[in-house]
């Protein structure tokens, strides 16, 4: 921190703030898109402090999201020591030895560019010699990488759904959807990017080929919940070089049946989820515009992929689609459901598993539903994370999965309905049938996935390990929590 304060009182650009190197710190800098230095404390013996190893560590093991943010963080590391020698001869040997402090600090920059941030510059520092001269310099070298970076990125081609760094782009304009008639071409593509951090995770992810799909159960019953199936995956592109023990996360698909159920509420029709979309500006085609997910798609991937149908709609939805709602009972008690928060918690509470289309029946809203509003709104699709049960040394090409199908019976919906209907929330009226539950990913992979499928994934280091040293282990895993150990044996 005594490094960190005394740089800052000598850079010259903007204002500077200095705090504790953390994931969220690290990822807010991202967000803004501020010029980092990350002063890591070492010592000239090669040994790396405790508070630098414990942020290497935290960036290996970062989730998905905290990763996504640090893709656009460009840090420059500083590898900061102070020495307490006293005589000449002494502190000579420790300035020849200054350039190695860069090594100590190297496993912070690893964690950070493998998570996709840019090291800008690299430097060192020792404390004892820091001098107002000396910072001066040290400030300026900094610098210089950083501007170094926005004039190269500039001359960059962006990668899909992002701009160059440093490049003059248009400002964001007002989303609205395009879509294509039956049989006409594909609507024009504007310039464009991720909304957010989930949208991210779809623009970064590879598209991977379902290898296999194994059922392992002797008597499988999917529709009574008894599955468990093992899917391998080609390991190429960002999959190949796949860590023992690490986390796979996919994008599962909702059920054929809720989508349809969706595009009924649209007053679309079942041959409407091919037709392809886009989003353009509403302001015209001088502006960009932020995309939920990546387009141009057809409708069919946009409800089926990336638009979580698994729930009921949030405050964010139900704000966008009132004033479209046609029927004015259904529009007051969502207007009276927004204002009442309890209500929406217990309407979105996780036992009760309440999907899009149950919500929107419980209200009588049956057709009508503004497509545009409703993909732009709709709580995003997550990726579900999965242990990786192959070993990359074993398996190079592929990566395995061991999964169970979820299943449970459904809870009762009548107390919930009759507690909405006494606060004006639903109609009186309301009533929804329900069937079993089944979790939407385990029940995509057991009974939907076929080999020759793609689909978007996304691999990253676990820190389940195995011992440096050969001793006896004790593996403990009920039903496919078996996954792990198996790539550890293989």
């Amino acid at each position: 921190m005594e490094a960190a304060e005394a740089l800052a009182a000598s850079w010259k650009c903007g204002t500077v703030t200095v705090e504790e190197a953390s994931l969220g710190a690290l990822a807010n800098a991202a967000q803004q898109k501020a010029q980092a230095v990350v002063a890591v404390e070492c010592a000239f013996d090669g040994n790396l402090s405790d508070a630098g190893r414990g942020l290497a560590t935290q960036l290996g093991v970062a989730p998905i999201a905290i990763k996504a943010q640090l893709r656009t963080l460009r840090f420059a590391l500083l590898a900061v020591a102070a020495t307490d020698f006293g005589n000449a001869g002494e502190r000579a040997s420790a300035a020849g030895m200054l350039g190695e402090l860069t090594r100590a600090a190297a496993p912070v920059s690893k964690a950070l560019t493998s998570a996709g941030a840019g090291c800008v510059a690299s430097e060192s520092l020792d404390l004892q010699e820091a001098d107002e001269s000396k910072l001066a310099e040290l400030s300026e070298t900094l610098q210089k990488g950083f501007t170094a970076l926005a004039a190269k990125s500039a001359a960059v081609k962006p990668v899909q759904g992002y701009p160059a760094a440093g490049a003059v782009v248009a400002a964001f304009g007002t989303p609205v959807l395009k879509m294509a008639a039956p049989g006409s071409t594909m609507p024009t593509e504007g310039e464009g990017e991720p909304s957010d951090v989930v949208a991210r995770f779809y623009f970064e992810a590879n598209q991977a080929k379902v290898v296999k799909v194994r059922e392992l159960r002797q008597q499988p019953n999917a529709e009574n919940g008894l599955s468990t199936v093992e899917v391998e995956i080609e390991a190429a592109g960002g999959l190949k070089g796949y860590a023992l023990g690490g986390t796979l996360s996919l994008l599962p698909q909702n059920d054929p049946a809720d989508v349809a159920a969706v595009v009924k509420l649209m007053g679309l029709k079942e041959a409407d989820l091919a037709r392809p979309i886009t989003f353009a500006a509403a302001e015209g085609p001088t502006m960009r515009v932020k995309r939920p997910f990546p387009t141009p798609c057809t409708l069919g991937d946009a409800l089926s992929r990336y638009c979580d149908l698994g729930r009921a709609p949030n405050k964010k939805m139900l704000t966008a689609l009132q004033a479209g709602i046609a029927d004015p009972t259904a529009r007051e008690c969502v207007t009276k459901l927004i204002s009442d928060p309890e209500a929406l918690k217990a309407l979105q509470a996780a036992p009760l598993c309440c999907k899009m289309h149950e919500f929107w029946d419980m209200l009588g809203v049956t057709t009508g539903i503004d497509p545009g509003a409703f993909l732009l709104h709709c709580p995003r699709q997550k990726p579900r994370e999965f242990t990786i049960a192959s070993s990359p040394k074993a398996s190079p090409d592929r990566i395995s999965l061991c999964v169970s199908l979820t299943s449970h019976e459904s809870t009762d919906f009548t107390a919930v309905a009759e507690h909405l209907a006494r606060s004006g929330c639903v109609p009186s009226s309301s009533s929804c049938s329900r069937g079993k539950f089944f979790g939407m990913a385990s029940r995509w992979l057991s009974t939907r996935l076929k080999p020759g499928d793609m689909v978007l994934a996304r691999q990253r280091t676990s820190p389940l390990t195995l011992p440096a040293k050969d001793v006896p282990i004790i593996m403990i895993g009920a039903g496919a929590g078996v996954a792990p150990f198996r790539g550890f044996w293989d």
